[in-house]
């Protein structure tokens, strides 16, 4: 994809989204995150943040959890290793700002969800 000086004449299917969308505390429930273009917050030190697909039944509950993304200790956000995240994402890969880094989600089926999670942890 090659960047643009100007206006496009169509929408572009890869807009740049100005304002990071954070991780939920690790003492917080999973936040759910809708599929389309997003910029992520890197996760904080010492914190993990974990971007999974999930199916959410009527008591909150998480079942048929794949994660698909991962930023820890304030790094760049990565995809998860495998042919899961890699067929999911279709190639696509994390475009990095400064204020985070950016990807679309894709659609989901059914009642299929992405959802945000944060851990803490520490090396000793």
């Amino acid at each position: 994809m090659q960047p643009t000086f100007f206006p496009t004449n169509k929408p572009t299917p890869f807009p740049t989204i100005a304002n990071a969308v954070a991780c939920p505390d690790p003492s917080e429930d999973p936040k759910e995150m809708p599929p389309g273009p997003v910029m992520l917050a890197r996760s904080g030190p010492g914190k993990v943040c974990i971007i999974m697909k999930a199916i959410q039944d009527a008591d909150g509950r998480l079942s048929a959890v794949a994660p698909v993304a991962r930023s820890h200790n304030g790094e760049r956000w990565t995809r998860y290793g495998g042919k899961f995240a890699e067929n999911l994402f279709h190639g696509w890969d994390f475009d990095h700002h400064d204020v985070g880094s950016q990807i679309t989600f894709p659609e989901l089926s059914g009642d299929e969800k992405y959802f945000a999670s944060s851990y803490s942890y520490s090396v000793e």
